[in-house]
């Protein structure tokens, strides 16, 4: 048989609840400022190779997300000059696939 003995609680000097209070105003996160993008038509293109060529051929423009809505495909780029994990670059370009006519791309820029 085992015998056990009975021992105060302990509390260390530095669990008591009031040391251990976080005050909160001295972390505030920074707000991220969003940039605001105002999107222009630039160039249209009667077939889909004539747009790719275009954004090839300008050698600055990596794809960067697309999106399927009810107006159509939005295929979205971004600028490669500099790299993905950091501060992007402002500027953007889309191209847009209507669903209710031929496919055209039509480039827009920031």
């Amino acid at each position: 048989m085992k015998n056990f003995v009975m021992t105060q609680r302990y509390e260390s000097s530095s669990e008591s609840n009031d040391e251990m209070e976080i005050d909160h105003q001295d972390f505030q996160e920074k707000k991220k400022v969003r940039r605001k993008l105002h999107w222009m038509k630039d160039r249209s293109f009667s077939d889909d190779a004539q747009t790719q060529m275009a954004i090839k051929q300008e050698k600055q423009w990596s794809r960067y997300y697309c999106n399927k809505g009810h107006d159509g495909i939005k295929v979205h780029y971004r600028c490669n000059q500099v790299k993905f994990r950091g501060k992007q670059c402002d500027a953007a370009i889309y191209l847009h696939y209507p669903n209710d006519s031929d496919p055209s791309g039509i480039i827009s820029y920031n």
